[in-house]
């Protein structure tokens, strides 16, 4: 999420997965309306200013830009707003690039040098021209809204299958447009996040044991790339690691170490019955709770007296009943991709023998997984984990589970009365907890 954070998601891989495989369609659907002198003069006066950019520099800047919306979940407006913001930034360093080619290359070396983000790239960068004595007039909103509607308009008429537009109801005024990415889009940009974990895998969990932690920023993965950021709690307080060090160097800290490190010890497998039954949930379509659902849900039908509807009326009705069913469709969409990402995790770390999971801790004091991937997720990831040196439970470990037992029927408000009686409702009720599995 840094990376979303920094540059917007639309630099993040998935959305690069969409543009790089839609980028030279695009690029030529720019360059044949930046040819057509025949159309309307509506935008005569953005495409004066554009006709000299690389239109596979526009191409670039119209996918990622409407990315980053759409995953913000902008409006239509908004978006076109963004986009025309962005142009008009490529286009005043196409500009520059133009009049000052020495002056525009000083510039880049000197803001790479000093900025991570591309937005403080081209803030400091446009300081720098000024004081260079480079200036040119700001895009007026309205010259932004026009480039940003022509380019979502490129979008839809070059890119049909990727870009589609949806309304929906707004509590006061009229319907509110938004811009959305189709499926067979969404579905390019999770192959990209099952080839990243593949060949990516900094955040799976790791092959090895993680070192103990033994001090703020000592300890939980050997992995370079991950030491660089993490440390033994998660805080960016300084006060807090100085407190911290010190606790652990006076010794107070070392029985939270202690467990801490017993518990990332652990080795994991993963359980490939569970597993192998997912993947076929999955793969037919098969409805599971705690599983989203395979296919997106159908729109409502209109109702009989639609036609005889006022306009206010119809507009409420869609936000009740039409507006739900899209927002669960976002919802599931995004669960899903979850979902394939989670499987493509567990698919290869059931190449393995067994598997760790670095640990840390939050400013409270409790214990997180450094892996996305974790026994404390969901029902369907915890119930992929088995330990890797399983040991009978014994009698005190078959007590509990009997416990737990009758705490998940909670049969008669069982779970709230003494353990002794949660046991007997479990031995009592054996059989018949048994031959559930059994039951359709």
């Amino acid at each position: 999420m840094s990376l979303a954070k920094a540059e917007g998601f639309g630099a993040t891989a998935p959305a690069q997965a969409i543009a790089e495989r839609w980028l030279p369609e695009l690029t030529k659907g720019i360059t044949r309306a930046l040819a057509d002198r025949t159309r309307s003069p509506l935008y005569s006066e953005f495409l004066a200013v554009i006709r000299n950019l690389n239109p596979e520099v526009a191409a670039l800047c119209f996918l990622q830009t409407a990315i980053d919306r759409i995953a913000q979940r902008k409006n239509y407006r908004d978006t076109a707003l963004a986009i025309g913001a962005a142009v008009a930034g490529e286009c005043w360093a196409a500009g520059l690039t133009e009049a000052r080619p020495d002056l525009a290359r000083r510039i880049e070396r000197s803001v790479r040098q000093k900025y991570g983000s591309s937005a403080r790239r081209q803030q400091a960068a446009r300081a720098q021209a000024e004081r260079a004595g480079y200036r040119t007039n700001d895009w007026s909103t309205e010259l932004r809204l026009q480039a940003g509607s022509w380019a979502v308009n490129q979008l839809l008429a070059t890119l049909p299958d990727v870009f589609v537009t949806t309304s929906e109801a707004q509590e006061k005024g009229g319907p509110e447009k938004f811009l959305i990415l189709s499926e067979g889009a969404e579905a390019c940009a999770r192959e990209r996040i099952a080839d990243l974990i593949r060949r990516n895998p900094v955040w799976l969990p790791t092959a090895n044991a993680p070192p103990p932690w033994t001090d703020w920023a000592t300890g939980g993965t050997s992995d370079k790339r991950l030491s660089l950021s993490l440390s033994v709690m998660r805080s960016y307080s300084k006060n807090t690691a100085v407190a911290v060090r010190d606790a652990i160097r006076n010794k107070e800290m070392q029985p939270a170490l202690d467990a801490l490190n017993a518990l990332q010890s652990t080795a994991w497998t993963i359980n490939r019955r569970v597993l192998d039954v997912l993947h076929a949930c999955v793969e037919n379509r098969i409805a599971v709770p705690g599983l989203p659902p395979m296919a997106d849900l159908p729109p409502p039908e209109m109702p009989a007296e639609w036609r005889s509807m006022d306009r206010a009326v119809r507009w409420r009705w869609i936000g009740q009943h039409v507006d739900k069913i899209e927002r669960q469709n976002r919802k599931n969409r995004s669960n899903r991709v979850l979902l394939i990402q989670d499987l493509e995790t567990a698919d290869v770390l059931a190449e393995r023998e067994r598997f760790w999971t670095p640990m840390n801790l939050d400013f409270r004091g409790r214990i997180n997984a450094v892996p996305h991937f974790n026994l404390y997720r969901a029902d369907r990831v915890r119930a992929l984990f088995l330990f890797a040196d399983g040991e009978p439970i014994g009698d005190e470990g078959l007590k509990w589970l009997k416990v737990h037992t009758a705490n998940c029927g909670d049969f008669g408000k069982i779970s709230k009365r003494a353990f002794e009686e949660r046991v007997r409702w479990t031995d009592d009720n054996l059989e018949k907890i048994k031959s559930m599995p059994l039951i359709r």
